[in-house]
């Protein structure tokens, strides 16, 4: 009875870590935000007309880049699958009444084997957008994405901002006023 509870709680640990690995698409946690701000930057360049066209894109490099990420869109998907079945086997060569020392170590091995491609994956993604734009381009993005950083939380990405907590949540409250009371039709304007 308490080893079918090990094991019970072995599996589930285990299909918690890879699904949380499976829903990152790739590298390690602490990279998931910078991941996250990347796709979205990818997903603006190519679909918002006024962000192509704030960087300068010419409309070679946006159907360059549209299908090219098209097939590493088709790649990942096939990996995090992949990644899936492999986790799966895992968990069931856990539960196996004998486990197979091997083939735990094999399934190991395959999982480590996707994560890489994963990694690679990524790598690819980076590479195809320094491929692709100007490095004047590169340099637009990067201010795009610190004015992002900044706009969310002033204290980040080298923005102007108050060093202390309390502070920063009180001039975004201001903000917030502001743009309410702006935002309100002014009675005396409507008579």
């Amino acid at each position: 009875m308490r080893k079918a509870a090990s094991m019970a709680l072995a599996v589930a640990i285990i299909i918690g870590s890879t699904a949380a690995a499976i829903g990152q698409g790739g590298p390690a946690p602490g990279r998931r935000g910078n991941m996250e701000m990347q796709g979205q930057i990818m997903e603006q360049l190519l679909t918002n007309p006024k962000v192509a066209e704030k960087l300068g894109l010419e409309q070679a490099q946006i159907d360059a880049l549209r299908t090219k990420m098209y097939d590493l869109q088709v790649k990942q998907i096939k990996l995090d699958a992949d990644m899936k079945l492999a986790s799966l086997k895992q968990a069931q060569a856990l539960m196996a009444e004998d486990v197979d020392e091997k083939e735990m170590l094999d399934i190991i091995e395959e999982l480590g084997d996707l994560r890489t491609e994963l990694a690679k994956l990524q790598m690819e993604r980076l590479l195809l957008v320094k491929k692709t734009l100007t490095p004047e381009q590169m340099a637009k993005i990067k201010a795009l994405r610190q004015r992002e950083r900044a706009n969310r939380d002033p204290g980040m990405a080298g923005g102007e901002g108050p060093a202390d907590r309390e502070e920063m949540i009180r001039r975004r409250q201001e903000r917030r006023a502001q743009r309410q009371n702006e935002s309100e039709p002014d009675p005396e304007a409507a008579e």
